[in-house]
């Protein structure tokens, strides 16, 4: 989908205009990210990125839950999307990955949602820097999981941070961003 399109199904499905200002925030965290692995002589679909960091959250428009992922990418089936990387992106894009096990516990269709590709990655990564339409470092996203009682995603998002940095070759805490 490209941003007009993108656009649009914003306005047909009512999201939010905070949810939009975090996902354009999202967006262009990762295609920093993007273009910093691309300099590294990675291949990855950056406009894939963009549309999915774009799209990640359009499951806010029913539901603030963690089921807004799988409702995301209902919506996009409901209009006719075949693109299984980028419905792949939304569905992965929570936490830094859900086991099929964690699925199970947490009442989600029972499958491994844990990001794969490095499209699916650097969403989920650029995800976990933000606070709503706000930068945030990896330390305040590990706080705050962790003061839920989530250590065991808080590892998760610390690992994939850390393979991304690796692939950078700066500290994702490093890229500095700014609100549009």
């Amino acid at each position: 989908m490209n941003k007009d399109e993108i656009y649009c199904l914003f306005k047909e499905i009512g999201l939010q205009k905070n949810i939009i200002e975090h996902v354009e925030l999202v967006a262009d965290i990762s295609k920093e990210i993007s273009e910093l692995i691309i300099l590294n002589n990675h291949i990855l679909d950056i406009n894939l990125v963009i549309s999915g960091a774009l799209l990640h959250d359009i499951g806010r428009s029913k539901t603030h839950g963690i089921k807004h992922a799988i409702i995301g990418v209902k919506i996009l089936q409901d209009r006719g999307c075949k693109d299984l990387a980028l419905m792949s992106i939304i569905e992965r894009h929570i936490g830094a990955g859900i086991t099929k096990e964690e699925a199970l516990k947490l009442g989600l269709p029972i499958k491994d949602y844990t990001p794969i590709t490095l499209e699916e990655k650097i969403v989920s990564a650029a995800d976990n820097l933000t606070f709503g339409a706000k930068r945030i470092t990896l330390k305040e996203r590990l706080d705050y999981f962790n003061q839920k009682g989530l250590m065991e995603a808080a590892k998760k998002i610390a690992i994939l941070h850390k393979e991304l940095s690796l692939l950078t070759n700066i500290d994702l805490d490093d890229i500095l961003c700014k609100v549009k």
